[in-house]
């Protein structure tokens, strides 16, 4: 909910709308991985200005990663597709702010890039 709020009080204009992407729906937007596993990103976000398929920004929310959750096999993996048309997964997560997390294939971790900005929207990761 917080990073729900966080799209609705951009008053750019860069955010046109989101949607919390379900999970398992035929219509909703997937990624299939390299194992076959389907990926649901948990945002699909209209971005004024994206150049992409439809303007679209596909946006992953996760833990800080105290808990060991967002360094996962499964998110690592994930952290590393791109979707068809709307390009790479941007994801986010809270270090005290919102950060912009990237994949490190360094030390093979997802590591925090940035503070969160709502203009990230408009590059393909």
């Amino acid at each position: 909910q917080s990073f729900a709020e966080l799209l609705d009080e951009d008053d750019s204009g860069t955010v046109r709308w989101w949607l919390k992407n379900p999970e398992s729906r035929k219509w909703a937007t997937q990624i299939i991985l390299p194992t076959g596993r389907r990926f649901f990103p948990d945002f699909a976000i209209g971005v004024n200005g994206r150049k992409n398929r439809d303007q679209i920004a596909l946006v992953e929310i996760k833990d800080d990663g105290e808990t060991g959750r967002l360094q996962s096999d499964i998110n690592l993996l994930k952290a590393q597709v791109r979707h068809k048309d709307y390009g790479r997964v941007t994801w986010a997560f809270r270090e005290g702010k919102w950060v912009k997390g990237e994949y490190s294939p360094l030390v093979n971790r997802i590591v925090a890039h940035d503070r969160f900005k709502i203009d990230m929207l408009l590059l393909d990761s």
